[in-house]
């Protein structure tokens, strides 16, 4: 089998800011990054629930005026509180996207690496005997795009990874990779 290093097709040797790595936790890693269509697909999605949110909030609201008629300082708070929750919810549409930019992964000689995070940094180690199944799975917006996740299921409860938004045939290929590799490293224990 070739070596782990060799696989990732696209190392990438610096990040967007300039910085080596794509992530602060492991700034000499080369991660390969996910697809930036990710992004678009995580505006679409969390956008479009911000937006159900946002009137169907304005809608009872506008009922509930409807059967009464409230002071002019109540009709001034309803207006505040509405603004809040648009803006809460567009920032929160935004993070989620703009964290793109530092989500990738890295396939070690034993063990895959998974950065995610802009806000909340996570960086997950998982070692490649550990993997007990490796999955491709995409949704109707990710197929629209030619994009795939790679789900892997590990011996521990709390170390499953996703690696989201990558192309279709580089999801289909690292599962193989991951799964070769996992038993390979079983073959040693």
């Amino acid at each position: 089998m070739q070596s782990m290093t060799t696989m990732n097709q696209q190392p990438r040797d610096k990040a967007p800011n300039g910085e080596l790595g794509l992530s602060p936790l492991a700034p000499e890693v080369p991660f390969t990054p996910v697809s930036p269509h990710l992004r678009t697909i995580r505006l679409i999605r969390y956008g479009a629930a911000d937006l159900v949110i946002v009137i169907a909030t304005v809608a009872g609201w506008v009922f509930l005026l409807g059967a009464a008629s409230p002071p002019t300082f109540v009709l001034w708070i309803l207006g505040l509180a509405t603004a809040v929750l648009v803006i809460a919810a567009g920032s929160l549409t935004w993070v989620r996207a703009r964290a793109v930019a530092v989500t990738g992964y890295y396939l070690g000689e034993t063990e895959l690496l998974l950065a995610r995070g802009r806000m909340f940094r996570r960086l997950d180690i998982i070692p490649y005997g550990r993997m007990q199944e490796v999955h491709v799975s995409s949704g109707p917006m990710l197929r629209h795009f030619g994009l795939a996740n790679v789900d892997l299921e590990t011996a521990s409860v709390t170390t499953d990874g996703v690696i989201p938004g990558i192309p279709e045939t580089e999801a289909h290929r690292l599962r193989e990779v991951l799964r070769t590799a996992g038993v390979e490293q079983m073959e040693g224990l």
